[in-house]
């Protein structure tokens, strides 16, 4: 999300760490990735759904989502006078039971859906007010029939919605990354983690780099 607020393309795919207890509690391989791309059902389709960010991750539910009418990964432009909301639409589908679904803007929680009487399924259509450049993605959580206490959970990439010409930033997400870059500085401070000064020379001129996109991103952010 801190990512997203400051309109770097991160796209989310299914992955696992190197757990080697992992198999106790999930089986391995069950946070997916699925991409949308179409009739094309070829390798080099779905990799380039990938990159192009039509993707959602999950490790239960199936969901569909769209910002007027566009995908996860596309954007919408909204003018800057006149009418400024958007429609969102979607659907989510479990053959567990459906705990909610969750429609954030820009990080925080806009909206909270529970299912009604079928326990399997939700459908939503909602209108909101855009008042200056951001995002939408969709969360969904089912129950876990081998975990009562742990729940799958669905996330879409975000749909951008542009207000005129103005940039996604956010100053508190750029503060965000800024900390974890000087954290990460005095962690690797000294000279017994590198094998030669070069190395570490390198990988500071780097710091540096991002830190420089950061602080950018922070300055362009609207007070």
């Amino acid at each position: 999300f801190h990512a997203w607020n400051n309109d770097f393309r991160i796209t989310p795919v299914g992955g696992e760490d190197a757990l080697a207890n992992m198999q106790d509690y999930r089986p391995v391989g069950i946070i997916r990735t699925y991409a949308q791309f179409g009739a094309d059902l070829t390798a080099r389709a779905w990799v380039d759904a990938i990159k192009q960010g039509h993707t959602f991750m999950s490790s239960g539910p199936l969901v569909t989502f769209t910002v007027n009418g566009k995908p996860p990964g596309e954007s919408v432009s909204v003018s800057t006078t006149g009418k400024r909301d958007v429609l969102l639409e979607g659907s989510v589908w479990s053959n567990t039971p459906l705990r909610k679904a969750l429609i954030y803007h820009d990080g925080a929680l806009w909206k909270e859906i529970r299912p009604s009487g079928d326990k399997f399924a939700i459908q939503f259509s909602e209108r909101a007010d855009v008042d200056r450049s951001g995002w939408f993605a969709l969360v969904a959580e089912a129950d876990d029939s081998d975990a009562p206490d742990m729940f799958s959970q669905a996330v879409t990439n975000c749909v951008r919605v542009y207000s005129g010409d103005q940039k996604i930033r956010n100053a508190a997400s750029a503060a965000y990354f800024l900390k974890w870059i000087e954290k990460l500085r005095g962690m690797s401070e000294s000279m017994t983690l590198w094998r030669t000064p070069a190395e570490r020379q390198h990988v500071f001129a780097q710091f540096d780099r991002a830190a420089a996109v950061y602080r950018e991103r922070q300055h362009e952010a609207k007070p």
